[in-house]
């Protein structure tokens, strides 16, 4: 096992709760998109390509991700402003 390494290195990231699975790392992103309302986002980053995709896209508060064992899978709590979570996935 060599030195730690930042995925998808960002500045004004805000990252927690990773999980992997298979060859995908994924996390919770407060704020990724600076301009629009500050709420949890779910992000993947694919280990053989060194590629993160930004897989929610919404004003809900998606957070505390899970990944399958070969990484195909991820699902996430998604709540909205009134605090009402559902279970989605991918």
């Amino acid at each position: 096992m060599g030195p730690a390494a930042e995925l998808a290195p960002d500045p004004a990231a805000n990252r927690y709760a990773a999980t992997i699975g298979g060859n995908t790392v994924a996390w919770m992103d407060f704020g990724y998109s600076p301009g629009s309302p500050a709420t949890y986002e779910i992000v993947a980053y694919d280990l053989g390509t060194s590629v993160a995709t930004r897989v929610t896209t919404d004003t809900r508060n998606d957070r505390w991700v899970a990944a399958s064992p070969t990484g195909s899978v991820l699902a996430w709590e998604s709540c909205d402003s009134s605090g009402l979570a559902s279970i989605l996935f991918t």
